[in-house]
């Protein structure tokens, strides 16, 4: 009978193996280890300890390249500092999937090779579609005004950009001379029915070609081709270092489950059909967040051996408009490509939307289905994004008492900018916004702000301070910069390492040592080799301004590097606290009972750590520099719920899945491609072609530091793709 079907069922469904992709590698290597070449007692790498690992491999290998005299290392270093060498090898590392088959090849080319690829690249980025569909927009929009005079200076003008344009929207030829050097001066604006106007679309028409010179092959673009040969070297034996390392430890990292899983079902055909068997159906919650790695081992799992297409046992979940982790590899591309596989194979219903929303009030459902469609409507050019097609939502909320509202808290100074294009006030506009949904009669408890961003947390942070609205931050940022966490970092860095000045300059300017400006200008005028002598001669000279100070601090530093080698850490860094009446002081700050339970964590954390083999300051030091390093987005400590009444901080990445009464989306007009400068740039130059662009010296411009055209053509990509997040991640909040 049916209840006795549905019980064969449950009792079918009462081992399922549910987990984690990461650990479903691991089982998978775990029961095949031979197979897949693996140590069978191997252990898995978190974050933190393959960042520490990385970082140990790269000292060792780069002093290693440097007693050796190796060219690659020394070509590499008359153009970078060895910091910005060791940081380009780690962002690579970040990166191995892509990285590892690009160094492969860049590693094996000429220069003379490497600039015709350049040349080549730059020639493809010029001509894509992206390119030419631009210059259709431009020429449409051009043919939109009318001249009653043909020989007018600016219709000559016009018609000459045209041309220029047309060529390139028809792949005929890429000849940027006429837009670069137009002439806007002369003309009538009599003979027009739009002067300014055609004058607006000239102006675009320079900007588009000035953009478009920018992927061309110059001098400076010479360098840039040595440098990514060199560079591929390099990376390629620092691998090879990293590997080893790994290899001798029985270690694997959490990139090397996928790589390993992948490896092992692409090459055992036997083992592909044993799984099959095993698992009957496949099911991928969270599915937007998923890599190209990831849907390339579960499509092995479920793909028909012999026609390669997918069976209809493949069932995933997820919303392509909430796929905001790029930064982990999540590629909403994937998302897109699966989706059509999957309908391909299961014609008869492939595809079902959730549109029912049981969630957000029926104001917030209005507001969603009249913004989004706009939001999402601009197609993604060849960035490499996926359409995204929105598609209304019904609100079935039941019985919530009442509806909700959508308000657009405007700029009052929209022209005062800062670096990253984000109005100056808007801080201090959230600020008294808050304190009026207060007076309303919200609790700061009800009020979140989500950010897209960490950048300008601290900004946001005095100006509820300035308003007097209480405020904690939550969920994914916030330790590692609070001020107290930061102090005692900059003391165990020194006991680490005390004969580094900065870190000395650190401990003896944190909250536990207190020395002021004035007193570090006293030292400074010292006599002494180094920073830690000149504190030695200042501590045992009466006569110093604040000589009491300094010989205090001096005494305490002695005091804790001999502790060092001797007590844990965990009661070393309590002593620390102890002699320095670090409670009194915190207890004088802004969130007393937030700072006085982040130096607990700390002090626990420095606890858990003393199980390890390198339970030392040094090993600590280092352990923490990972943390930090692998973008371990460390919470501050959480205050216990007593009733504290505190506007709520986070990233809209930790709100996924919560609620407040009042939310705040600030730094909208934020725009993301400010601010950033740096040498080095990784990522496709289109869909699939990963490459690394660099800033080099300029033969053209006095051998200043200029972006190279690969530079340039990875940036123009990563704009694109971080617009479309930057949507999703609104859509998200």
């Amino acid at each position: 009978d049916e209840a006795r079907a549905w019980e064969e069922q449950l009792e079918q469904f009462r081992n399922p193996c549910i987990s984690t992709f990461h650990s479903l590698c691991s089982s998978l290597l775990r029961e095949f280890p031979i197979e897949a070449g693996v140590d069978p007692a191997f252990e898995v790498l978190d974050e933190a300890g393959a960042a520490l690992l990385r970082a140990e491999c790269l000292d060792t290998f780069i002093e290693r390249k440097d007693r050796a005299a190796d060219p690659d290392l020394a070509a590499l270093s008359r153009l970078w500092n060895r910091r910005q060498v060791a940081n380009a090898l780690l962002s690579l590392l970040g990166r191995r999937h892509s990285a590892m088959p690009w160094a492969a090849r860049a590693g094996a080319m000429s220069p003379e090779q490497m600039e015709a690829h350049i040349q080549t690249l730059g020639r493809e980025f010029l001509e894509g579609a992206d390119t030419r569909a631009r210059c259709r927009v431009l020429i449409e929009r051009l043919d939109a005004f009318h001249c009653s005079d043909p020989t007018d200076k600016r219709y000559a003008t016009a018609q000459a950009v045209r041309a220029a344009l047309a060529n390139i929207a028809d792949g005929r030829s890429i000849d940027l001379a006429p837009l670069l050097s137009m002439n806007l001066r002369g003309g009538s604006a009599k003979n027009w029915d739009d002067f300014n106007g055609v004058k607006a679309v000239l102006e675009q028409s320079r900007d588009l070609a000035r953009e478009l010179a920018e992927f061309q092959f110059t001098a400076k673009d010479r360098f840039a081709a040595r440098a990514a040969i060199h560079l591929a070297r390099l990376f390629t034996g620092y691998m090879e270092e990293y590997t080893r390392r790994k290899g001798a430890g029985a270690l694997l990292d959490f990139d090397d489950l996928e790589q390993c899983a992948l490896d092992l079902l692409e090459g055992n055909e036997a083992i592909r059909r044993a799984l099959r068997d095993r698992f009957r159906f496949i099911l991928i919650d969270e599915f937007q967040d998923t890599s190209d790695i990831q849907w390339r081992i579960m499509r092995l799992l479920a793909a028909d051996e012999r026609s390669g297409s997918l069976t209809s046992n493949t069932f995933v979940v997820g919303d392509e408009k909430q796929s905001i982790y790029a930064f982990r590899g999540a590629n909403v591309a994937v998302f897109d490509r699966a989706r059509a596989d999957i309908v391909q194979s299961n014609r008869g219903g492939g595809r079902i939307e959730m549109d029912i929303c049981y969630r957000s009030r029926e104001g917030l459902i209005r507001f969603f289905n009249d913004i989004f469609p706009h939001v999402f409507a601009a197609a993604p050019d060849d960035g490499g994004e996926a359409r995204i097609e929105y598609f209304p939502i019904e609100c079935r909320r039941q019985g919530d008492g009442g509806d909700a509202a959508v308000e657009f808290l405007v700029s009052e100074n929209p022209a005062q900018e800062d670096a990253e294009g984000e109005p100056v006030d808007d801080a201090a506009a959230v600020a008294r916004r808050i304190r009026m949904l207060a007076r309303e009669g919200y609790a700061y408890r009800d009020i979140a702000v989500l950010f897209a961003a960490r950048t300008k947390l601290d900004d946001y942070k005095e100006a509820l301070r300035d308003a007097g609205a209480p405020f904690r931050t939550v969920g994914g940022f916030g330790f590692f910069e609070c001020r107290e966490v930061l102090d005692l970092l900059g003391v165990v860095n020194f006991l680490a390492h005390p004969g580094d000045n900065l870190n000395l300059l650190a401990a003896l300017r944190s909250l536990p040592v207190g020395l002021s400006d004035e007193d570090l200008f006293a030292l400074s005028r010292e006599p002494g080799s180094c920073l830690w002598r000149r504190l030695e001669r200042a501590a045992g000279n009466p006569a110093l301004p604040g000589a009491e100070r300094i010989a205090a601090a001096h005494a305490l530093l002695r005091r804790w590097l001999g502790a060092a080698g001797r007590a844990p850490l965990g009661d070393l860094l309590r002593g620390i606290c102890r002699d320095t009446g670090l409670a009194g002081a915190l207890a004088a700050t802004e969130h007393p009972a937030q700072a006085r339970l982040n130096v607990e964590k700390l002090i626990s954390m420095a606890r858990d750590y003393e199980s390890r083999e390198d339970a030392g300051v040094r090993g600590f030091a280092a352990w923490l520099e990972a943390q930090i390093a692998s973008d371990k987005r460390e919470p501050e400590a959480v205050v216990a719920a007593d009733g504290q009444d505190a506007v709520q901080l986070m990233t809209i990445h930790a709100s996924k899945g919560l609620e407040f009464r009042a939310v705040i989306i600030p730094q909208m007009s934020r725009d993301s491609s400010k601010g950033k400068n740096s040498y080095l740039q990784l990522g496709e130059t289109r869909p699939g072609v990963f490459e690394a662009g660099f800033s080099v010296p300029d033969p053209d411009a006095g051998l200043e530091a200029k972006s190279s055209a690969i530079r340039n053509m990875i940036k123009s990509v990563l704009r694109r793709r971080e617009r479309e997040e930057f949507k999703r991640l609104l859509y998200v909040a």
